[in-house]
């Protein structure tokens, strides 16, 4: 069976996963799959800055990459750069398509700049196309809710709740209301 590396868990000791990367570096210094996968390493450990720079260093190499663009975008509104996540995330969804995360997180970087109307539609397109992914149910759900539209957000709660009945956090969201 073939080894996919360490797995990690934050507080699980030490990491073993960088002497993984140092390998797949001298290996393949140029793959931009390599650079990405450094960047989510960087991200993962707090050091936002060598993310973004590897995230663009491997976009340089591969314009292709929808999940390139996807992690630049995820840590440039994690980062509250609200604006400068929407071009990334815009690009990774139009790369790929059928990303659904890509396209949420596009929705949470337009709610987050203003564009409500745009979100609640980009949302809504997901959840068209793809009636089963509950975290864009989930999300709409919260987006609705604070609009107002609490009846509407609680029918996305409930078929979110459906889709991952043992999802602990879909649980709890119906006792908000």
């Amino acid at each position: 069976q073939r080894s996919h590396g360490p797995m990690r868990v934050r507080d699980s000791g030490p990491d073993a996963t960088e002497p993984y990367l140092e390998r797949a570096r001298r290996l393949a210094p140029d793959s931009s799959l390599v650079i990405r996968t450094t960047g989510n390493w960087h991200f993962n450990n707090g050091r936002a800055d060598e993310a973004i720079a590897n995230y663009r260093r491997a976009i340089e190499i591969n314009a292709n990459d929808a999940a390139t663009y996807r992690s630049l975008g995820r840590v440039l509104f994690r980062q509250a750069r609200y604006d400068d996540a929407i071009e990334p995330l815009r690009t990774a969804v139009r790369l790929d398509p059928f990303s659904g995360l890509g396209s949420v997180w596009l929705a949470d970087a337009s709610w987050a700049v203003g564009r409500a109307e745009e979100a609640l539609f980009r949302l809504r397109r997901i959840i068209e196309d793809r009636p089963d992914f509950a975290q864009a149910h989930d999300r709409l759900a919260t987006y609705l809710a604070q609009t107002g539209e609490t009846g509407l957000a609680m029918r996305h709660i409930i078929r979110a709740r459906e889709l991952a009945p043992d999802s602990a956090r879909r649980w709890f969201r119906v006792c908000e209301f």
